[in-house]
């Protein structure tokens, strides 16, 4: 991707190249590319690897200014609708003739922000998945934006505070705060959204509304595995570029399947990397199905080098608290050995667990409050009492008690311990966002596409994309996700709703749409177990404590956070781990990972000023 970012002056004030120069150095690594347009009140520019190629643009036409980091995937059919060069003109070209609803006519992976001179109102654009990251900040009446904060917060344009509310939703894992960043008055974009901002008011327009999608009743299932096939292939095809690519391989069938296409389709195999979470081997006794096999299937199979997790606990350690890797920073190890590969583009697997590939998850509550009691007395039937009895307390209960007491206050996410962790005045001033905040099950009632658009509109899909799209920039590639694209999503919620849980076989639509491109083994495996990666993930979080604990202890009183229990996070480093990898442990380690994360960040970003006002 490329990085982009700017400055509008909404009550057309004078924007000055010292604060946009400040801006650009901010938001691109040093040795960054930098392109901008500049005029009297708006100054808009990208930045990008000096070894690979743009993947963003500006066009400007005297009224209409975008910028934006751009791949669009339906070109064919825009070319029938409107002229057009390069993809930042098809943006310019869509945004003038369908307006804010410009992005249901585009499919791809991009954020964009447009400034309407005439108007004097800017409009920022995302995806429908929200696979490129966008920030913004609005100080009066002057846009700041960028691809991500951290950006926006270095440039010291922008008052840096932290977002009490964003560490306790992070730490909880409360939902609803994906628009929220750890700066307060610094947001992201929403994925399927355009905003528009003028000096008058701000408006928030959802241009994807995947749930107005009405069912194909007239499609057979071998139709619609034929269909969601058609646009499987099409989906990773298109996203094919001439250049070193890197796979996602971990032996499951969402990766697996969107590497074997790319493989299938690459006929010098050996501008193909592959990388894997897993290690080669663990000398620790493992519960679980072993994945290393599967992998190995598909190297045989495709002819494509695997490499596998070399990480040491210091360096996985390390990466858990920097600052601007937000989630999964297993990945960052692949980032490295990428860039030393010369890879350019990423092929992941993320997201067919939430829509494509969707397991039997969520089929209890979709037969009991549709009240088809046939079905699931015959899916009750298979999965025995003793499961179905736990399903039903999972999937109908907690939707029968009003305010969803049970799931918010027993979640298995909700550690209230945590509480401890924190001075009391701290937890009443948040009182509110602990007893109210958003933990609502994502199974739906009855309608078996509301889990997909639940998951999707979760917030860990993008949370996840933003934070691999910025630290792979500054690695020189790109990811992309096929089982995201708008075109499979909107495939499958048209799909009917039985379709999805075929003889109640997990996954079996997408299995039998994927007949004959992925290894057999792989695509007939009934779980989706990672024992070696997670085996391995724990006992190197467990072994990584002592590094932490070096760390805590060189803090001085002033770097500790003020609004912590200090004596409390001391009781907790200096109680010992159990015998043994266990995911308890685990979890205990990554409370200390989370509070030295967040003390790096605010000693960074940060001045003393801004946190002694929270007590």
């Amino acid at each position: 991707m490329s990085l982009v970012f700017g400055i509008i002056d909404l009550n057309e004030t004078p924007v000055s190249e010292h604060e946009f120069n400040t801006l650009a150095q901010a938001v691109c690594a040093r040795e960054s590319r930098i392109i901008s347009n500049t005029a009297t009140n708006m100054m808009v520019g990208y930045g990008h690897h000096p070894k690979r190629n743009a993947r963003a643009g500006i066009y400007d036409d005297g009224r209409l200014v975008v910028v934006a980091d751009v791949r669009l995937y339906n070109t064919q059919e825009l070319h029938s609708l409107m002229p057009f060069n390069t993809p930042i003109e098809a943006l310019a070209q869509a945004f003038r003739k369908w307006g804010t609803d410009c992005g249901n006519h585009l499919n791809g992976e991009y954020a964009a922000v447009f400034y309407d001179r005439e108007q004097n109102t800017a409009f920022l654009l995302r995806d429908h998945i929200g696979t490129r990251p966008l920030t913004y900040c609005l100080v009066h009446h002057r846009l700041f934006f960028s691809s991500d904060e951290f950006g926006l917060m270095r440039s010291g344009l922008i008052p840096a505070k932290l977002n009490e509310g964003k560490l306790i939703s992070n730490l909880f894992r409360f939902k609803g705060w994906y628009d929220q960043t750890m700066f307060e008055n610094v947001y992201k974009v929403q994925t399927g959204c355009i905003y528009s901002i003028s000096k008058e008011q701000q408006r928030t327009h959802r241009w994807w509304r995947p749930k107005r999608l009405c069912k194909d009743q007239s499609l057979t299932y071998e139709a619609a595995v034929q269909k969601l096939r058609k646009c499987l292939l099409e989906a990773t095809i298109s996203r094919m570029e001439n250049v070193r690519t890197g796979l996602h391989v971990s032996g499951g069938i969402d990766s697996c399947g969107v590497a074997s296409i790319v493989a299938d389709n690459t006929p010098d195999k050996s501008t193909l990397s592959a990388y894997s979470w897993s290690p080669e081997w663990v000398s620790e006794r493992i519960d679980g199905v072993n994945e290393l096999p599967f992998i190995e299937a598909f190297v045989k199979e495709k002819a494509v080098t695997v490499q596998y997790l070399t990480a040491e606990k210091t360096e996985v350690t390390q990466n858990a608290i920097i600052p601007e890797f937000e989630t999964q920073h297993i990945e960052r190890p692949v980032m490295q050995q990428a860039a030393k590969d010369g890879v350019e583009l990423v092929f992941s697997g993320w997201g067919g667990d939430e829509a494509v590939s969707l397991s039997t998850r969520g089929v209890f509550n979709h037969l009991f409050f549709s009240l088809n009691w046939r079905t699931l007395f015959k899916y009750m039937k298979k999965t025995g009492i003793r499961a179905a009895i736990n399903l039903f307390q999972i999937e109908v209960i907690t939707y029968l008690i009003p305010g969803y007491i049970i799931h918010t206050y027993r979640s298995e996410y909700t550690d209230w311990s945590k509480l401890r962790l924190f001075h009391l005045r701290f937890i009443l001033k948040h009182i509110r966002m602990f007893l109210f905040h958003k933990r609502l099950g994502f199974y739906g009632r009855g309608n078996r596409s509301d889990i997909t658009l639940n998951l999707l509109k979760n917030g860990h899909l993008p949370d996840r994309m933003d934070s691999w799209a910025i630290n792979a920039e500054t690695f020189g590639f790109a990811y992309t996700y096929p089982l995201l694209d708008k075109e499979v999503l909107e495939c499958f919620l048209q799909i009917p709703a039985a379709y999805t849980y075929a003889d109640f076989v997990p996954r079996k639509l997408y299995r039998d749409a994927m007949k004959g491109i992925m290894p057999e083994s792989i695509r007939l495996r009934m779980d989706k177990s990672e024992a070696i990666r997670m085996s391995n993930s724990f006992k190197l979080r467990q072994e990584g404590k002592a590094y932490l604990v070096e760390i805590f202890n060189s803090l001085t009183q002033e770097e500790h956070l003020p609004f912590c229990n200090l004596k409390n996070w001391e009781k907790l480093i200096r109680k010992p781990l159990k015998n043994g990898v266990s995911i308890k442990n685990f979890q205990e380690v990554t409370k200390l990972c989370f509070y030295l994360r967040y003390v790096k960040l605010v000693k960074k970003y940060m001045t003393d000023q801004h946190l002694t006002n929270t007590l």
